[in-house]
């Protein structure tokens, strides 16, 4: 005869199933185990699905900038391991409206981002040093120490990347020094 499964409830044991048949009794904690994270898998995938399309309703009925350069962001973000064309799209949506707003830490933040997906996930090293050129233009123009600091500890890490390790550490230096010069003067 088929067995009868029983889930005991998360105070009692999370993860434990037990199967009764005809009266015997065994524990199948390694089954249950991975009947869970089955489980949170598949929802953590339906759920970051709802989220995107949560957020992208908000962003179609908003009228605010400033709302919509975050949920821009955010569904950018929640992009992240799904789709990089998406991504892409969303953070050069956020691009746009920082700009339009005059957002100048937005613009920073978001050209930065898209430099390290450009670097991180498509290995695109000359659209990444594009994208943090801007960044470190803006911030230059603007004088933003702090945010050229990173950019420069950005570009840093990029030509570590390309494998030009001279330009990797004066990049660090530089962004060392910098920071070095901001601190002193507080």
């Amino acid at each position: 005869m088929g067995g009868i499964i029983k889930v005991r409830s998360y105070l009692e044991g999370f993860g434990k199933i037990e199967v009764e048949e005809e009266g015997r009794s065994s524990n199948c904690k390694r089954g249950g185990l991975i009947m869970v994270l089955i489980c949170c898998a598949i929802l953590q995938l339906f759920s970051k699905d709802a989220t995107i399309d949560s957020l992208k309703q908000v962003l179609a009925t908003t009228n605010s900038d400033s709302l919509k350069y975050k949920l821009c962001r955010k569904i950018g973000d929640a992009y992240y391991e799904k789709d990089l064309d998406s991504l892409m799209h969303y953070f050069e949506q956020a691009l746009k409206i920082a700009k339009k707003r005059a957002d100048t830490r937005g613009q920073i933040s978001t050209l930065r981002s898209i430099a390290y997906t450009s670097s991180n996930h498509a290995s695109n090293y000359d659209k990444a040093q594009i994208y943090f050129d801007k960044a470190l233009h803006i911030a230059q123009t603007h004088k933003d120490t702090i945010a050229q600091t990173y950019i420069l500890s950005d570009f840093g890490v990029l030509f570590w990347k390309r494998g030009r390790n001279i330009q990797a550490i004066e990049y660090h230096f530089k962004a060392h020094q910098l920071a070095t010069q901001w601190q002193q003067r507080q």
